[in-house]
């Protein structure tokens, strides 16, 4: 399948203003909007891509929020208030109001069904080959089981699809809890997760915990995470994004949610502050799902420049490049690396490969299943080095610190 072209200058023109978070004065420093060379847009949009972290409400395509409104009733008013996307957040707590206002629209099986075979699809346009979208399962009038069924029908439909175009995509589900909820309705989304994934050819793998770290930690939730560890479901828990979580400091949050039995890891931005957390995460291969450019929207690393996703490479964390909500970050798979590379971030070719392979390392799959997806990618890697055009690519901008001026 042909990967649809995306516009560099589109991707310059992401705009940041100043803000602040958790009642740091520090303002977030602006995204550059330094050009970026088409040929490297290029390359990084035909790598072969993993879309790890990846909330289904939050990426719903605005269109379809606006259709789903308007069905609702609601005036064009009330609209336009709920799908104002900002390009930055005050905070955390800013940004999950207005995830609250996408996810409102996303309500019914067949909505679910429809965003999720739109996300496939518009993923595959870039080359995203992996995916696993988490979604809460608990929906007004309807039952947990049709929004598992609706999702899967979604993936299915896609999958079917890209396959007449020659394009091969593999999705999973991750069944989400939210921090500000009961432990009793995260034990719910627990209990759901682990029936789902003993079905024969189900495509549930994993039960997530995500919202308000701060506010609300792990611990709350400690039975849900080790009852679906004790009955085979892989976790994956939003950690570390907070300086501190509850009492607990964002080390001791990590440490906590490793300590339930985690064994992967949503953000951990503060990993590489503590050196014991770091040789555990490292020694353990504790996969790290990130999320570049919705971390600089919400202040978690306020100068992109400064992103510490190199730093965890070079230390040896298994970490990955993930979305999280493309439609809240007004991001894709592509723009992720495209702002690490504008960024000087990340900008060797050795070191984008890494990050690229990282991903299905970290996939939430059988181990013969994941490797023969290493072994895709690697060979897809190699397809693109032995392309003259690319070959002169990574020479000229791949190689050595970023001077493309």
């Amino acid at each position: 399948m042909r990967i649809n072209s995306l516009s560099c200058n589109s991707i310059s023109n992401s705009q940041q203003k100043s803000t602040s978070f958790q009642g740091d004065t520090t303002s977030i420093i602006p995204l550059s909007k330094e050009p970026v060379p088409k040929e490297v847009c290029d390359l990084f949009r035909q790598m072969p891509k993993t879309d790890l972290h990846l909330h289904l409400s939050g990426s719903a395509p605005l269109p379809f929020l606006k259709k789903i409104m308007q069905k609702g009733g609601l005036s064009p008013e009330d609209i336009r208030t709920k799908l104002c996307i900002p390009d930055e957040y005050k905070d955390l707590a800013d940004f999950l109001r207005v995830y609250c206002n996408t996810a409102w629209g996303v309500n019914s099986p067949q909505d679910f069904k429809e965003v999720t075979h739109a996300l496939c699809t518009s993923a595959a346009e870039e080359n995203v080959q992996y995916l696993e979208i988490r979604t809460s399962v608990f929906k007004k009038g309807s039952h947990p089981d049709e929004i598992l069924q609706a999702v899967t029908d979604g993936i299915q439909q896609a999958k079917g699809e890209l396959a007449q175009n020659g394009f091969e995509q593999t999705a999973k589900i991750i069944v989400l809890a939210q921090r500000h909820e009961s432990a009793e309705r995260s034990m719910e989304h627990a209990q759901i997760a682990a029936r789902w994934v003993q079905k024969p050819d189900s495509l549930v793998v994993g039960f997530d915990l995500a919202g308000d770290e701060g506010k609300f930690p792990s611990s709350i939730h400690k039975d849900a995470i080790e009852y679906a560890r004790a009955n085979g479901v892989n976790v994956t828990v939003h950690a570390g994004e907070n300086l501190m979580s509850g009492s607990f400091t964002a080390v001791q949050s990590m440490n906590n949610a490793l300590d339930y039995g985690t064994n992967r890891l949503g953000h951990a931005i503060y990993v590489l502050d503590d050196p014991i957390l770091l040789k555990r995460v490292v020694d353990n291969q504790i996969p790290v799902e990130s999320t570049p450019v919705i971390h600089h929207a919400v202040a978690y690393t306020p100068d992109m420049t400064q992103h510490p996703i190199k730093r965890k490479l070079d230390a040896g964390v298994l970490v990955s490049v993930s979305t999280d909500n493309r439609t809240l970050a007004k991001t894709n798979s592509t723009r992720e690396f495209i702002e690490l590379f504008r960024h000087n971030v990340v900008n060797r070719w050795e070191d984008i490969k890494k990050l690229i392979i990282n991903g299905p390392k970290s996939a939430f799959l059988p181990e013969l299943e994941k490797q023969k997806l290493i072994q895709k990618y690697n060979m897809e890697l190699g397809r693109i080095e032995e392309n003259p055009k690319f070959q002169q690519t990574i020479a000229r901008f791949l190689t050595t610190v970023k001077n493309f001026k």
